[in-house]
Formats: C-alpha cells, sequence, structure tokens
C-alpha cells in the first residue's frame, strides 16, 4: 500500500488499523487457561489456609486466655461425658492446635479432685463413649476412690442401650438416673465371628496359611468354615472370666444378693419400670432435675450461682497451667512413659500406608523405629532411673516387636529398670516387647498372651480362570514363587514357610522364657498362639501383678529410690508436641504445599509448549499413516 495515500484517505478521527493477529494453537490456549487457573487456585488455597490458620491460633489464645483468667469456682461438681475415644495415647496432629489429654490425665483429674475441697462430686453421663474394658475398669477404680474419699458420683442416660459394658461402669457411681421411657440392655457377652472359606472357594481363592501354634487363629476366618475347637475353648474362657468379673463388681457396688444380677442379665432388656424396682437404677427422671438436685445436695438450695458444673476437661487444664507446668524441670529423677499403641510396624510398613492406620487390624500403627530410637536416648540419660512402657496393641511385625524389646534391653543394661503396663490389649506382639520387663501389671480385663506365629498368602490360580485372565511366568530360583499369589506352596516352598514359622515360635518362647524365668516347655505349654485375659495370665506367670498404669508408675518410683510417682517428673514418649509447635508444623506443611501447589502451575506454563509440540506430532503421524 501506498503510505502517502493511505494518510490522505484516512479520516483524522479514525481508529487506528489493528495488526492481524496469529491465532494461537489450540493446546497453547488450553495450556494458558489451566496455567491460569491452577494459579488461581494456589492463591485461593493459600489465602483459605492462611485463614484458617489465624482463626485457629486466635480460638487457642482466646480459648487459652479465658482459661487463664477464669478461676475455677469454689464449689464445684465436675461433669465428664463419655463420648468418643479415650485414648491410652493418640499420634499428634498439626492441625489440632490443642493438647488431647490421655486416658491418664482424666484418672489423675479424678483423683486429685479427691483432695480439692473445691470439687463436691462428680456427676457422669453417658454418650457412646469407645472404651475397653480394660479402662472401664480403671475408670470404675478412679470413681470409687472418690467416693470413698466422701465425696459422692452421679450417673445419667437417656437411655442404657449400650450393653452391659454401659452399666458396668455406671455400677461405680453412687445414684444411676435415667429419663423416664428409656430401657436398659444388660443382655450378657456375645462373640461372634465370620467365617469366609465357602466364599473364597466359591470364587476361587484359597487361603494357604501356617499357624503355630494350634491356637493361634488369627487366619482362621479365611482358612476355615466354622469355628474349630480350639477357638472356641479359648474364647469361651475369656468371656466367662470378663462376665464373672462385671458381674461381682456389679452385685458389690449395687448392693444386691449373689446370682440376682445374672437373672436380670438373662432378660436382655429391662423398661424403664422394671430397671427402677429391680433396684438397678436409683431413679427415673430429667437431666435438668438431677442437675436441681445436685445443687440442693451440695448448697442447701437451687441457686444457680451457689455452685457449678464444670467439665473434666477444663479442670484438666486447670491443673496443667497451675500445678504440672515445669514440673518436669523442677524434678531431678525422672521416669520416662512411653506409649506402644497401636499396631506395631516398621517404618516401611507406615509409608504403604497412606492413612496411617493397619489395613488388617485397623487402627492406628505403633514405628518400631521411632520408638526404639527414642528409647535408647532415654536409656543414655543420667536423669530417667525407669522406663515405663504402656502397651495397647494386638500385635503386629515379629522383626518390628523385636527392634523394640531390644531398644528395652538396651536400657535395662545402662541400668534403667523396665516397668510394663498393659491397656486393653498387649497381645502377641504385644506381649514379645513385655517379656523381657522387671516387671509387668495387667487390668483383670485385658487381653493378652498369643504368644506365637502366622504367615501366608491367599491364592488366586483358580480365580483367574474363572474369570479367564492367564498369567504366564519365568522364574530363577526354585522358590522364586514363594510369595506369588498366582501359584500355591510347593512341597519345597511349604517346606520353607514351615521352617520360618518354628523359628519365629521358637525365638518367641524363649524370650518369654528367659524374661519371665520360666522353662522353655512350661512357656510352650501357655503359649500356643492362645490368648489369656490379665486376670488368667496372672495366675499363669505372664504377668506379676493386677493394677493399672499408676500402679506402674509408682513401682518404677520405688524402683528409682523414690516413694511414689509424684515425685518423678514424668517424660512422655513420644513426646506431644505444644501448640505453638504444632502452629509453627502447620505453616511449615502450607509453606511446602503452597511450594508444590506453585511447582505444579510452573509445570503446567513449562509444558504448554510441549504439548503443542506432540500435538503437531501427532497430526504428522497420522498423516503418515494415511499416507501408507
Amino acid at each position: 500500500m501506498n503510505h502517502r495515500y493511505w494518510f490522505r484517505t484516512r479520516p483524522l478521527f479514525s481508529p487506528l488499523p489493528q495488526p492481524k493477529q496469529k491465532k494461537t494453537p489450540f493446546v497453547h490456549r488450553v495450556g494458558g487457561f489451566l496455567y491460569r487457573g491452577l494459579k488461581r487456585l494456589c492463591m485461593a488455597m493459600g489465602a483459605m489456609l492462611l485463614l484458617s490458620i489465624l482463626a485457629s491460633g486466635f480460638m487457642a489464645s482466646l480459648i487459652s486466655g479465658q482459661s487463664t483468667v477464669q478461676a475455677l469456682p469454689d464449689k464445684m461438681v465436675l461433669s465428664l461425658s463419655l463420648e468418643g475415644e479415650f485414648s491410652d495415647y493418640s499420634t499428634p496432629s498439626p492441625y489440632s492446635l490443642g493438647m488431647k489429654p490421655h486416658f491418664r490425665h482424666i484418672i489423675d483429674a479424678i483423683d486429685h479432685a479427691q483432695t480439692d475441697h473445691r470439687v463436691k462430686g462428680v456427676l457422669l453421663s453417658s454418650g457412646g463413649a469407645s472404651l475397653s474394658l480394660a479402662q472401664m475398669q480403671e475408670l470404675r477404680g478412679a470413681i470409687r476412690r472418690f467416693r470413698a474419699s466422701g465425696k459422692p458420683a452421679w450417673f445419667y442416660a437417656e437411655s442404657m442401650d449400650a450393653g452391659l459394658g454401659n452399666y458396668y461402669l455406671a455400677s461405680a457411681a453412687d445414684q444411676i438416673w435415667m429419663q423416664p421411657v428409656g430401657s436398659l440392655a444388660i443382655g450378657g457377652l456375645r462373640a461372634e465371628m465370620p467365617y469366609a472359606r465357602h466364599l473364597l472357594d466359591k470364587l476361587g481363592v484359597e487361603p494357604q496359611f501356617f499357624a503355630r501354634k494350634e491356637y493361634k487363629d488369627v487366619f482362621s476366618t479365611f482358612s476355615e468354615k466354622e469355628m474349630n475347637k480350639n477357638t472356641r475353648e479359648s474364647v469361651n474362657l475369656i468371656l466367662s472370666d470378663i462376665s464373672t468379673a462385671m458381674i461381682t463388681d456389679i452385685e458389690v457396688d449395687r448392693k444386691l444378693d449373689a446370682g440376682n444380677f445374672l437373672q436380670f442379665m438373662n432378660k436382655a432388656v429391662l423398661t424403664d419400670q422394671e430397671a427402677l424396682h429391680s433396684g438397678l437404677i436409683d431413679k427415673l427422671d430429667y437431666f435438668d432435675v438431677l442437675k436441681k438436685d445436685i445443687r440442693v445436695t451440695v448448697t442447701g438450695s437451687d441457686d444457680v450461682k451457689a455452685m457449678k458444673f464444670v467439665r473434666l476437661s477444663r479442670y484438666m487444664d486447670d491443673l496443667h497451667k497451675h500445678s504440672l507446668q515445669g514440673e518436669l524441670a523442677l524434678k531431678p529423677v525422672k521416669i520416662a512413659l512411653v506409649y506402644a499403641v497401636g499396631t506395631i510396624v516398621s517404618d516401611d510398613d507406615i509409608a504403604m500406608s497412606s492413612s496411617g492406620y493397619s489395613a488388617y487390624y485397623g487402627g492406628p500403627m505403633a514405628s518400631a523405629k521411632d520408638l526404639a530410637k527414642e528409647i535408647e536416648e532415654a536409656a543414655r540419660k543420667d536423669d530417667i532411673k525407669a522406663i515405663v512402657v504402656r502397651i495397647d496393641s494386638p500385635g503386629g511385625s515379629p522383626t518390628a516387636s523385636e527392634t523394640i524389646r531390644r531398644a528395652l534391653a538396651f536400657a535395662q543394661q545402662n541400668g534403667k529398670k523396665v516397668v510394663v503396663s498393659m491397656g486393653g490389649t498387649a497381645a502377641s506382639g504385644g506381649y514379645w516387647i513385655a517379656a523381657s520387663a522387671d516387671r509387668i501389671y495387667a487390668m483383670p480385663m485385658t487381653i493378652t498372651g498369643s504368644i506365637g506365629v502366622a504367615g501366608g498368602k491367599f491364592v488366586f490360580a483358580e480365580l483367574w480362570k474363572k474369570i479367564g485372565v492367564h498369567w504366564d511366568d519365568i522364574q530363577i530360583g526354585s522358590n522364586a514363587d514363594l510369595y506369588s499369589p498366582n501359584q500355591p506352596y510347593s512341597e519345597a516352598g511349604r517346606e520353607r514357610m514351615n521352617a520360618m514359622m518354628d523359628s519365629i515360635y521358637a525365638a518367641f518362647i524363649t524370650r518369654v522364657a528367659e524374661g519371665r524365668k520360666l522353662p522353655v516347655e512350661r512357656v510352650d505349654e501357655i503359649a500356643r498362639g492362645r490368648v489369656w485375659t490379665g486376670q488368667t495370665a496372672l495366675s499363669i506367670g505372664l504377668v506379676d501383678e493386677i493394677g493399672t498404669l499408676n500402679d506402674a508408675l509408682d513401682h518404677a518410683a520405688i524402683l528409682a529410690g523414690l516413694r511414689s510417682r509424684r515425685e518423678a517428673g514424668i517424660l512422655i514418649i513420644p513426646r506431644e508436641k505444644t501448640p505453638f509447635e504444632k502452629l509453627t508444623e502447620l505453616l511449615d506443611m502450607q509453606v511446602r504445599v503452597g511450594e508444590g501447589l506453585s511447582a505444579q502451575a510452573a509445570l503446567a506454563q513449562w509444558l504448554t509448549p510441549l504439548l503443542s509440540s506432540y500435538s503437531n506430532a501427532h497430526y504428522m503421524t497420522r498423516e503418515n499413516l494415511n499416507l501408507q
């Protein structure tokens, strides 16, 4: 075009012509869109996380400030709602800025309240709590000690439908109140176990498992079609031990004649009036009426200002701030309290679990590597004179259990006394790590023993045939297929598995014999994979004494030259992080998350031209195919 002509013919105020833009390729547009969207998402998520952190920090400081400013009243009744899980120890989470109380803290708070002149009583309310039988016994013991100090305890439920365990706990109180039209379910104890062998046979799945010995039935639910005589014998004895202990305690606390409660239990469910007239509960009325009755009993009037109901959690916070803060540093002699809670696993098992929970047993996992490291560090400290191990574990890996046992042996070699306190369960691998302790405590209803080993695999060969899948293989080594789910064990493979089972079982009973100072032959008689209650375990020599965690701590203190646990500083392992440490960790996590998301956004931007090249190559390939 002639530029002079263009200037002459163009109107003075017309817009300048825009240069023709090259059309952006489709892949570029998609990549750009994804990049911008991801970038905005990163910014939005970062803002939300920051707001969440600030809000959490504000609430934590606000709650802390309120707890500091508001003193507890001069007259109060502590209230404990039995709901949720009461863990011996829970894995610290950076997303929870508060410090979760352990079950021991609840027991300690109730014990402390015995001599606190401000506390006039304890009110428990039913809420479907998840408590082991051993924890029920321990909490009942604390309530009974509280009552023995001359202070009353009440229990309230809208309806007592949670079974015999719920009533067992309630019976420790002076008075049991229930809302009208509620019911009392006390239908005894029942164990039901599914057996899936028929189903697996139909599917073409063959369970091939080995056990040492006949009572080790951990995989029998897959390998058998019904309960075998050994399992029936073992479970029947456990239920008999537990029911006898519960019925005896209930009849003593409710002042019933021997055998009376069994008659009521055989009815399974009682109406509200039946429960009242039988003497199993004391009053049918509403919660507000109970609270009014408590106020009148404590103060002589119904003035709500004269007495307050204070949550036990708030009372524990107050104890921590005024009595326990700085206690550890002031006491020269310390006891390490190690929590081995959950399935005992190696670090590899934890790494393979995305949830942090055991796939087979369910529940949390205890890292052998982490626990062993902290035990060995405690063993090297001069001010730590004893180690108490609180075990609540169904077992786990033999090698992981041996790692923890060896760390405890190292502590003993360094002059530390080791005392074990068994919680709800300390079986199999849980007993493996307990066996060599200087003293073992258990509750009567603790589930322990299971000294044995089991292992094997499922074989899917027939299933593949049924659905038309053929697996081919190349093998170097006559037993390379030992762990293959596509091939059954060969005779040589069975020989290897049996050798492995025998070796582990022999190592297990040898360690028990050495730790418990019993002949190996005697240990073999009471082992064989059999499960026992703590009460029976005491009579056969697997535990030394019936007692709580605090009893174990008291004994450790005596071994350390002190009079009781109150003279020692208790060092918790694994140590729970403070709220500030959790907040710092959370901030660090968010920074790493933000960096990761930003890296993804940058990657998307970087991939845009690569996607374009791939697109061009794709078209070229298609054109070549067409040409052929």
